[in-house]
């Protein structure tokens, strides 16, 4: 739906376009006049609830993945190399932050759960979706629904990232290696 995009656009925005995650300076080619424009379209071909946290594990994987060409200035003609005389250079990604959301059930949404479904999504009281970066540390907070959480709640939601942004890191570097 419209909304659900709109929450996923916003999201992941805040988590990397606010957070800075991509060094702007190494984009720039000549100051003021020649940058690099990096944008990232998402296709989802299907759906079984979550899209944020599918979002931005994706969206990470394609900035930590993608190289772009090399340039040498020449007074200020840019000169863009191909990949056969210069190889490719990698984006400055300054951290790595790594959505995980929880849904809520329960009058005092006293029950949560991790990375919920569609069918969970549809009934669940509220959610919540933390952004941590690789060294866990929160870099985005979203609460949607229900009554206010706990500062305990809070806390232990912080403490269940921490230990599942390890294993999705671990799951982006291998597949980083293989590509």
């Amino acid at each position: 739906t419209t909304i659900t995009e709109v929450t996923v656009s916003r999201t992941i925005d805040k988590v990397l376009h606010r957070n800075r995650v991509v060094d702007t300076e190494s984009l720039c080619i000549l100051a003021g006049k020649k940058v690099w424009a990096i944008r990232v379209d998402i296709h989802f071909l299907d759906y079984d609830g979550n899209f944020v946290d599918a979002a931005c594990i994706a969206t990470i994987t394609a900035l930590k993945h993608f190289k772009r060409p090399d340039v040498t200035l020449d007074g200020e003609t840019a000169i863009i190399h191909s990949v056969l005389d210069k190889p490719p250079v990698p984006l400055s990604i300054n951290y790595i932050p790594i959505c995980v959301t929880f849904g809520f059930f329960g009058d005092e949404s006293q029950y949560l759960i991790v990375d919920p479904s569609l069918i969970e999504e549809q009934v669940q009281s509220a959610n919540l979706t933390l952004a941590l970066n690789n060294q866990s540390e929160v870099c985005a907070i979203n609460k949607a629904g229900g009554k206010p959480l706990t500062l305990e709640q809070t806390l232990r939601c912080i403490k269940i990232a921490s230990t599942k942004i390890e294993q999705i890191h671990s799951k982006i570097n291998k597949a980083l290696a293989a590509a």
